[in-house]
């Protein structure tokens, strides 16, 4: 991975630090780790390729709240796109105590320092698992993998990846719900099931919206 300082989090510093305080003084559940941001993406044919820089996430949120205003990075993640042996989607709902309260898209989270491999690659697939786990209690190892997808959504870049599980999609919400019962500080309020386009209701960023209408009308 190249290294390079990203000029937008060190000319604005003050503004995101003071932007930040109000944040956690508002959800004290949320943390300021590190954060990989994308530059110089290239797409040729099926070969998606990215350089990456490592930030704060208080200056990944202020760029993000702010309307993006450096339009050379990118917030590039994995998706973990669940599907049933029914057809059906199911995605997360996220919890109140996130910065993305409400908010139902497939189980992901921005890549940080701990996606690197030895070699200074990502390790988006690692990435992918790890989310899923975290988020849903479901392991992708009893999971059929399928294709992958790139969707860009103005600065957001989700690389999405099928998991077709062996259950029916209740069941799978079901599993779902049990883990966020158990968990102290979950990151989800709840799951959606989305077995057909007019299912498509729930607030959603684009990404996710984009998705779902193209699993669903296959």
């Amino acid at each position: 991975m190249k290294q390079r300082p990203w000029p937008f989090a060190e000319q604005n510093r003050s503004s995101i630090d003071a932007y930040w305080s109000g944040l956690s003084a508002a959800n004290p559940d949320i943390w300021n780790g590190n954060v990989l941001m994308a530059y110089d993406v290239k797409l040729s044919g099926s070969v998606f390729s990215a350089s990456f820089l490592n930030t704060d996430y208080a200056s990944f949120i202020a760029w993000r709240d702010w309307g993006w205003p450096d339009t050379t990075v990118y917030n590039c993640f994995g998706s973990a796109v669940i599907r049933s042996r029914d057809g059906a989607l199911v995605y997360g709902c996220m919890h109140t105590n996130t910065l993305n309260a409400g908010l139902c898209y497939p189980p992901g989270g921005s890549l940080d320092q701990t996606d690197l491999r030895d070699d200074g690659s990502i390790d988006l697939d690692g990435s992918i698992t790890r989310e899923l786990a975290e988020e849903t209690g479901l392991d992708a190892a009893g999971a059929t993998a399928g294709g992958r997808w790139a969707i860009f959504d103005e600065q957001r870049i989700s690389i999405a990846r099928m998991l077709t599980f062996d259950s029916s999609a209740d069941e799978i919400a079901d599993q779902i719900n049990a883990h966020i019962l158990a968990e102290e500080s979950p990151e989800l309020s709840g799951s959606v099931i989305l077995r057909a386009i007019n299912d498509i209701d729930q607030p959603m960023v684009g990404f996710a919206h984009h998705l779902a209408r193209y699993v669903l009308a296959d």
